[in-house]
């Protein structure tokens, strides 16, 4: 994608993947948005990643631009890096109650996992139960997510794979986008009608 010297601000709303929620036959869908704001006239435009770069060259001012993937809870801004190189994988319903969550959102190396060496950089869990694994697996924790409306409770994390998730021809590519994998933490947002208190592991673990 042809960025002609400027800086980039991304923010999208095209659906990559979406997992069947089982218990209500209903679509649970992650959102992945590029937003690209003409700096000058400070006009948002919201466009797909297969769009972007024609709609950027119509714009002859400098822009900025946010790329993050979203859902129903939260919304997490993902790294430069990871455009058009990263999937992102929702599970919820039955499929995420079997691994004792509600619902979880991975990101693959697209490179890496079409190669057959996994690619797996990161997910992100939500579930009523503690973060017990990250006890003993790589990750980080976020905090606790309260609805206003109900004042329902998730805990929510970041888990890491324990194994390298790259081949001999893809382990390049791997460590440059895992690079980037602490930036789902630090830029975790709630979503409208949830709030969230950030906490560590020890004291997410002492709820």
């Amino acid at each position: 994608m042809r960025m002609k010297n400027r800086s980039v601000f991304l923010k999208t709303a095209v659906t990559l993947l979406c997992a069947a929620v089982m218990m209500t036959g209903l679509a649970g869908c992650v959102r992945v948005t590029v937003n690209v704001t003409d700096d000058e006239t400070e006009e948002d435009h919201i466009t797909t990643p297969e769009d972007i770069e024609s709609m950027v060259d119509g714009i002859d001012s400098a822009f900025t631009a946010e790329f993050y993937a979203s859902n129903d809870y939260y919304k997490v801004t993902m790294p430069m890096e990871w455009y058009d190189r990263v999937e992102v994988e929702e599970v919820d319903g039955d499929q995420a109650a079997e691994r004792g969550a509600v619902d979880t959102v991975s990101f693959y190396s697209t490179v890496c996992k079409e190669a057959g060496d996994g690619g797996h950089i990161a997910t992100i869990v939500l579930s009523e139960e503690r973060p017990e694994a990250l006890e003993y697996i790589p990750g980080e924790a976020i905090g606790v997510l309260t609805e206003a409306s109900s004042g329902r409770t998730l805990n929510v994390w970041v888990e890491y794979p324990s194994d390298v998730q790259g081949g001999p021809d893809t382990m390049d590519e791997y460590a440059e986008l895992s690079e980037g994998r602490g930036t789902l933490a630090e830029t975790f947002e709630p979503a409208e009608g949830w709030t969230l208190e950030r906490m560590t592991l020890d004291e997410m673990m002492a709820e």
